[in-house]
């Protein structure tokens, strides 16, 4: 999670990707604690710390992508990301929306996908 985001944003205005990482894995306020499971379209985690800001994902932006129900919203055109208020220890998942439809679609429904 990060909270300022001026730095970040004008690199990202210059296209300058690979400083915007740097600068988003530098100005972490909050990281994913050890332990984070990654699958292909399916990742979770929880926090070191609470706090509010921009929990933005290193991964190519995704319109299907969501953290908990809550759809992304592109951070510097190319990211994942989500703002709010975020708690420590809480665990959090991040997964496309069709995944999601597919875990928690009832018996007998039709799929959209």
């Amino acid at each position: 999670m990060i909270k300022d985001e001026a730095a970040i944003v004008a690199s990202c205005q210059t296209k300058n990707y690979a400083q915007a990482v740097e600068l988003i894995q530098a100005g972490m306020a909050s990281k994913p604690v050890s332990g984070v499971q990654k699958g292909v379209n399916d990742l979770r985690f929880t926090l070191d710390r609470p706090g509010a800001g921009t929990l933005v994902s290193l991964q190519a932006f995704s319109p299907g992508r969501e953290l908990d129900g809550r759809s992304a919203t592109p951070f510097c055109t190319v990211f994942n990301s989500w703002k709010g208020d975020f708690q420590a220890n809480q665990p959090y998942r991040v997964m496309e929306a069709n995944i999601r439809g597919l875990l928690h679609n009832p018996p007998g429904e039709q799929l959209w996908c």
